[in-house]
């Protein structure tokens, strides 16, 4: 999470994918915190000016595709946050799911992404960010196929299912309380199996207003959302 300036606040998650990643331990870890740092860099120290340019992922794929092996590529996510207005900009390159959970109708909706992982093809373009507007209680959740594809005794997925029934059953949660209960249960389903990749999760949620008998709205500006996160390594 970042404060790119007072009014705003972005936050991202990127996977570094690859045969090799999975297999050649250090080298592998270095190789992610190496881009993590990269697109931290660029995310954060010229979002805005990208953003406004609808070239954040482009500018990115440009970096990374000259740098990252050719068995490599990255999927990428970035959530940027107007608190004022409640508009929020969800950018991916091959991420998801990235659900939006909405309060008032008990609903969820999987925000496509923009275009293929980064680092696959240099000179591909990636289409505009998608908005939407966060009511009262909405969610914005992102994961990690850690969670959806980790498998019980018997060969089952937690699949999708599950993880989306989780979030309805959080709709009254704070979002680190949604955070415990996303990793509660997919641990409470695999009955002890191996864990097999990595568990990672974002959860922006927009308080709900409290109203003062007077009428007067009990909650700040600056205090109408709440995100946590979740970075569960694999077990060794």
């Amino acid at each position: 999470m970042s404060d790119a300036d007072p009014e705003s606040q972005a936050f991202y998650l990127a996977t570094l994918r690859s045969e090799l990643y999975r297999t050649a331990g250090l080298l592998g870890v270095l190789g992610l915190l190496l881009v993590y740092t990269i697109a931290r860099a660029l995310a954060f120290g010229e979002l805005r000016l990208l953003l406004a340019q609808a070239v954040v992922l482009d500018s990115l794929n440009s970096l990374l595709a000259e740098d990252l092996p050719a068995n490599r590529f990255i999927t990428f996510a970035l959530v940027f946050v107007d608190p004022v207005s409640s508009h929020v900009k969800v950018l991916s390159a091959g991420h998801g799911p990235i659900l939006w959970y909405r309060y008032a109708d008990d609903k969820i909706e999987n925000l496509e992404a923009q275009g293929i992982p980064l680092g696959m093809i240099p000179s591909v373009k990636y289409s505009q960010a998608g908005e939407i507007c966060l009511a009262p209680g909405d969610m914005v959740v992102l994961v990690t196929d850690g969670f959806y594809e980790w498998e019980d005794p018997d060969g089952e997925q937690f699949g999708f299912g599950r993880l989306e029934a989780v979030i309805r059953e959080s709709r009254d949660c704070r979002a680190e309380e949604a955070i415990g209960r996303l990793r509660s249960a997919v641990e409470s389903f695999s009955k002890g199996s191996e864990q097999k990749d990595d568990l990672t999760a974002i959860v922006l949620k927009r308080k709900t207003i409290a109203v003062h008998p007077s009428g007067n709205v009990n909650c700040a500006q600056s205090d109408r959302y709440r995100c946590e996160t979740l970075l569960s390594p694999l077990n060794q």
